[in-house]
């Protein structure tokens, strides 16, 4: 496995994307890691949602969720 950061130096010139000039291009995000990230942000809108209803304790559930999830994150 590489490093996590999102750009990888090549030596590229190019006009086109100001970062290429200097030949930094993003790498693309891993499918595992953008279902995580779909699932903490669904799960942080399912809280709101239902905590504005006025369901405390379904709202702290889905919150706990989300945090279990955005662990899988990092």
């Amino acid at each position: 496995m590489g490093p996590r950061n999102p750009f990888v130096y090549r030596n590229i010139r190019s006009s086109t994307w100001p970062a290429r000039r200097w030949g930094w291009h993003p790498q693309h995000m891993q499918l595992g890691r953008l279902a995580w990230l779909v699932t903490t942000i669904a799960c942080l809108v399912a809280a709101v949602v239902v905590l504005v209803d006025g369901y405390r304790g379904y709202a702290a559930v889905a919150f706990a969720v989300a945090i279990s999830a955005a662990i899988n994150l990092f």
